[in-house]
């Protein structure tokens, strides 16, 4: 076969030709990115719209929630403060002023740049520093509002004060410099500047400003010193402001005098800002936050400009690859078709290649973006099983209690599965609390003394029943502990340990065997103590591969054996965030099928009161379990809780009169006897006067026995800023609820003898 002659001319013809195909290629593709790009680039804009307004939606959420805490504090303490004035019996201008400051004293308020105001009939106000001069807000006053609540900067000088007034129930008519007066308002004021911290928000760095407005607009205070509106009237400066996303003033002003809040985004001098209007309850204003969008929703804005040079880097070399392949087989198109396929074969191979990379790196961001939500999805997974296989447990027991009460022993039965589930239940409610107050770095240290022999005794009182329920060997053994006394977080201590001891009687078998053993190994340098914990236990053990993980949130190893337990995943985080909070060490050794090992070493500052050592012992002192003829005086206003503590007491020998808020309990009180009631237990949030109210009230009042009887304070309140809170109002003890009969008895135990 003769080969046919090459045709020059229509070579030539081809070669002119060939850039030309090129450029329209070229011209095609980079076209087609671009109305792409602009696509991709419009929807990545809605979307990343609609996820920083979500996101500020719950940053300010959270702050709003806040500052409507802090005002609804501050009309609880006016009204507190308007009680004792009506109830004082204040007679002349000096009884008022003294009055004032002795109540100024009592609460504190000039730490906390409070002052206690007063205001008569014709408009002047008084502080305890006397008349002040006329009050500039006497509009508020002719429209004889009950509750009046404005800012001022005139009041005093170089302040600008928040004020709370409330209409006296009953005037007060008082003599004054020969003058009769009546005292119609009373209240308190607040330095501004104290709200600053109420106003920061941490998510944006602190780079957010708040403007206090009234309902028509006009600033009233701002919580940064530098202006970013300037004008009197904020909703001018808002109208005039180019919006974005097609929003715009008029709807979301209506939108918050819909629905009490909204949000919008819009240019102000350049800068480009996201803002949120919100109508307060408890107060006549209107918040205006601002921050700039580039504080915003970071780390979605990252995760979306690593994905879109994702894109371009993917849409480029799909362009530089193509038309590489496009000029080969304009170039070799003359050439026999094996060798054409082949190369195009080759050359598809090629692209194939690049393409998968660019596919696995698009999809590794993907996954990378995806990680949080996943975390969070197993999370709440867990959680969901966990609750519901609880609340299972204690629906169901509860309805064959109902079909079996004419069967004690199965009533028994039942009742010890609804108490086992409903303390699986706090454990998990209280796990989350604590580790999200962990990780808003809002968890604080409640340091004070303790006795660390005491403080095992309840570990050992605590966990002995459930080791010996499951036929366990459970021993708690002290060696060389030459201080008793000490200084700590008792409460965070107990529960570094009662974590690590419910992890080994979790997951160690029946009849298997679990040791705590404290031990003082030196003193160092500061009259520190140093202390030793150590969990062993001869339960399943763990891999070595779940051991570099074990201190990682939510983290729970997956074996058949260890699923079958309830658990957040959260515990032994809990346990090393706390250790090193006291900033203390924890190491483990574990074998997996042989058990496992905690130590925790603590440095803890010795007490003077540490005189006497404690002798090396695993025996345990038992708790009476008796109250016989205690008299207690309870306050709780929830019906059910007041039935189970006054059946609680009866059972145990005790007499009870019960009190439905703290009022009626502080009234009971003062007309008691002496000796008529022997320990108070005082709940805390209770309508009319909650229970640091009446604690303090009958700590203050003239009954024989108002300094010495015990208040023991019971509330769901279990934070050690509310034991410190208790401690403060006059209560001697905090036991948190639900409550436990056996810390009852022993508390009380402790507070009579």
């Amino acid at each position: 076969m003769n080969d046919k002659p090459v045709d020059n001319k229509n070579n030539n013809y081809s070669k002119q030709r060939l850039p030309l195909l090129i450029l329209i290629f070229v011209f095609i593709v980079i076209s087609g990115i671009l109305i792409f790009l602009k696509i991709y680039e419009s929807y990545i804009k809605e979307i990343l719209y609609a996820e920083r307004l979500s996101q500020m939606e719950n940053v300010t959420n959270q702050l709003f929630a806040g500052l409507e805490d802090v005002v609804a504090n501050q009309w609880e303490r006016v009204d507190s403060q308007c009680s004792r004035l009506q109830n004082n019996g204040i007679k002349t201008g000096n009884d008022l002023i003294e009055f004032m400051t002795e109540q100024e004293r009592v609460d504190g308020l000039g730490e906390k740049s409070q002052n206690i105001i007063a205001v008569d009939s014709i408009g002047r106000y008084y502080y305890k520093s006397g008349l002040k001069g006329n009050l500039k807000e006497m509009d508020y006053l002719d429209n004889g509002y009950d509750r009046i609540n404005f800012v001022t900067n005139t009041m005093t000088t170089n302040l600008t004060e928040m004020v709370f007034l409330k209409k006296l129930r009953n005037p007060i008519d008082i003599n004054s410099n020969g003058r009769k007066i009546s005292i119609i308002y009373y209240g308190v004021t607040r330095d501004m500047k104290e709200f600053n911290p109420y106003f920061e928000c941490s998510a944006y760095g602190g780079n957010n400003t708040v403007y206090v407005l009234n309902g028509d607009g006009i600033k009233l205070f701002n919580s940064r010193s530098k202006e970013l509106i300037h004008g009197y009237n904020t909703y001018s400066v808002l109208k005039k402001m180019d919006y974005l996303h097609g929003s715009s003033f008029e709807e979301a002003k209506e939108n918050m005098q819909k629905d009490g809040v909204s949000y919008s985004n819009a240019v102000l001098d350049g800068t480009e800002y996201y803002y949120s209007m919100y109508r307060m309850k408890s107060a006549e204003w209107t918040l205006l936050f601002l921050v700039p969008s580039s504080c915003v929703a970071q780390n979605t804005v990252r995760l979306v400009d690593i994905t879109v040079r994702i894109v371009l880097i993917f849409a480029v070399s799909l362009l530089i690859i193509c038309s590489v392949v496009l000029v080969a087989i304009l170039r070799n198109k003359q050439k026999a078709v094996l060798d054409a396929e082949r190369r195009n074969n080759s050359k598809l191979a090629g692209i194939n290649a690049e393409l998968s990379k660019a596919v696995y790196a698009a999809e590794t961001a993907f996954k990378t973006a995806q990680s949080a939500s996943r975390a969070k999805g197993e999370f709440l997974a867990n959680m969901s099983h966990d609750i519901r296989t609880s609340m299972n447990a204690v629906i169901g027991m509860t309805e064959l209690i109902e079909r079996e009460a004419d069967s004690p022993e199965k009533v028994r039965e039942y009742i010890g599965n609804v108490r086992k589930s409903s303390r699986n239940l706090l454990t998990l409610v209280n796990e989350i609390l604590d580790m999200s107050k962990i990780e808003s770095g809002k968890i604080e240290m409640n340091i004070a003394e303790f006795n660390i022999a005491e403080l095992i005794d309840r570990i050992d009182n605590d966990f002995r029943p459930q080791a010996e329920a499951k036929k366990q060997d459970f021993a708690v053994i002290m060696h060389r502990i030459n201080h008793q006394w000490l200084y700590g977080d008792e409460m965070r201590i107990m529960q570094i340990l009662n974590n690590l001891l419910s992890n080994a009687l979790k997951y160690t078998p029946d009849g298997g065997k679990i040791r705590l053993e404290i031990s003082e190994d030196r003193i160092t340098p500061g009259n520190y103590a140093h202390i030793s914990f150590i969990v062993t236990d001869n339960g399943i053990g763990m891999s070595a591969e779940f051991l570099e993980r074990i201190y990682e949130v939510f983290s729970r190893e997956e074996r058949t054996t260890v699923n079958a337990v309830e658990g957040t995943g959260l515990g032994m985080s809990i346990v090393k965030n706390l250790v090193d909070l006291m900033g203390g060490n924890i190491s483990v050794d574990s074998i997996q099928g042989k058990g496992s090992s905690f130590e925790v070493a603590l440095d803890l500052k010795i007490s003077q009161k540490s005189e006497q050592s404690i002798t090396d012992t695993d025996e345990n002192i038992c708790i009476d379990m008796r109250l016989d003829g205690i008299k207690f005086l309870c306050a709780e206003d929830n019906t059910m809780n007041a039935d189970l503590l006054k059946e609680f007491i009866n059972i145990t020998g005790g007499n009870c009169v019960m009190c439905g808020n703290g009022r009626i309990a502080y009234e009971k009180f003062i007309h008691s006897k002496p000796g008529e009631f022997d320990i108070i237990l005082m709940d805390v949030q209770m309508p009319e006067m909650n229970g640091y109210e009446a604690s303090m009230a009958i700590r203050q009042s003239s009954h024989p026995m108002a300094k010495t009887i015990p208040i023991i304070a019971m509330t769901a309140n279990a934070f050690s800023e509310d034991v410190r809170n208790s401690i403060a109002a006059g209560m001697n003890a905090h036991i948190s609820k639900p409550m436990d009969l056996q810390i009852l008895i022993k508390t009380v135990h402790d507070m009579l003898h």
